[in-house]
């Protein structure tokens, strides 16, 4: 925990010093999920009615690169994949 702190507190004072501090990850897996149903509308003595069932469009990958700083993300991207090219890529932009 303290070596995470510290990393942040040396991003911060590099930042006055021009420099910069980016930290680029990854979350694969994320569900792409539909409710198979619109919300019910809240009634007088109801809550709002919501389906539990789902339709399932598959899997996608989300690379987001953040300046550590400024608590900025500074740009992501999401698709199906999640090669080298496609974090490189991302590496390139920040």
């Amino acid at each position: 925990m303290n070596d995470i702190c510290q990393a942040y507190e040396s991003a911060i004072l590099g930042e006055e010093k021009g420099e910069k501090t980016i930290s680029l990850d990854e979350m694969t897996g994320i569900q792409a999920l539909e409710r198979k149903a619109p919300d019910l509308p809240i009634s007088q003595g109801k809550i709002q009615g919501r389906e539990f069932e789902y339709i399932r469009h598959g899997t996608q990958t989300l690379i987001a690169s953040f300046d550590v700083a400024k608590g900025q993300v500074i740009c992501s991207t999401v698709g199906n994949t999640r090669t080298e090219v496609d974090y490189l890529g991302l590496a390139e932009k920040s």
